[in-house]
């Protein structure tokens, strides 16, 4: 059985039928795919999406503010993080997130800005005791150095670095979530890293609807997929992928505190 823990559900249900969407989410749970966990971009999304996601026991939930709230004019952080704190304590959340840096390009707004946000949101995981799904993209440094701050257990969602980096979130006791980045030919450094990676600190997600592996590269993400990365790593570390499936699944519970 697989686990995808990091989906965008909003997203992918966007491209399948209105009825599907209301009345029945069992089409997400094909290819022995077990468990997702819903990634909302913030809370408001989380709001909306929740009355017909709730209504499936497999799919849980994370929420946070994503980068690019730090660009938005006239911003309340403040204000936006009591607004988290409620969703987060009245609904039942297994991780704060997707939270982070990225610097992409200037629409995710200032490092300044970008670090504000991240670290007040690391700091309310660490008050409500949840695990943080980081969001880094040519930020590792800056991601790292906020981190270190703070002792709130964090998941790397869709890993995009070479062993340096791996090292020193494995050394934090962290958890690497691969995406489908990893099965993609150019992706050497990532593959190096899935090579050494502890068996007991790997997880894998889709960040559907975006990053289709391969063979499905191109098309657009589900959850289902996750298998393939699943099946890539397996023949990578050369173990049976029946036996990854299982490690991987005490994995998830232990990270997320399931």
């Amino acid at each position: 059985m697989f686990i995808d823990t990091h989906a965008h559900l909003d997203y992918v249900l966007q491209n399948v039928q209105e009825d599907q969407t209301i009345t029945d989410l069992d089409f997400l749970f094909t290819d022995q795919l077990e468990s997702i966990v819903h990634i909302s971009l913030n809370p408001d999304r989380f709001l909306r999406d929740y009355p017909i996601l709730s209504k499936h026991k497999n799919i849980y939930f994370a929420t946070g503010f994503y980068p690019n709230n730090a660009n938005i004019p006239n911003f309340n952080e403040d204000q936006k993080i009591e607004e988290l704190k409620k969703v987060l304590t009245d609904y039942k959340h297994v991780a704060l997130g997707e939270i982070g840096i990225d610097f992409k390009d200037d629409s995710y707004g200032t490092p300044m800005a970008q670090q504000s946000l991240f670290e007040k949101q690391l700091a309310l995981a660490e008050e409500l005791n949840l695990p943080v799904v980081i969001h880094s993209r040519m930020s590792f440094n800056e991601c790292y150095h906020s981190l270190s701050k703070y002792k709130t257990s964090a998941i790397l969602h869709c890993f995009s670095y070479g062993i340096k980096e791996a090292e020193l979130i494995l050394n934090r006791g962290d958890y690497i979530s691969f995406a489908g980045l990893l099965t993609y030919k150019k992706s050497l450094e990532i593959q190096e890293v899935a090579q050494m990676i502890p068996l007991d600190r790997i997880l894998f997600e889709t960040d559907s609807p975006y990053l289709s592996p391969v063979p499905l590269r191109h098309k657009s993400n589900l959850p289902s997929y996750v298998q393939h990365t699943y099946q890539f790593f397996a023949k990578l570390r050369n173990i049976p992928v029946e036996e990854l499936s299982l490690i991987v699944k005490d994995n998830f519970q232990k990270a997320f505190k399931i």
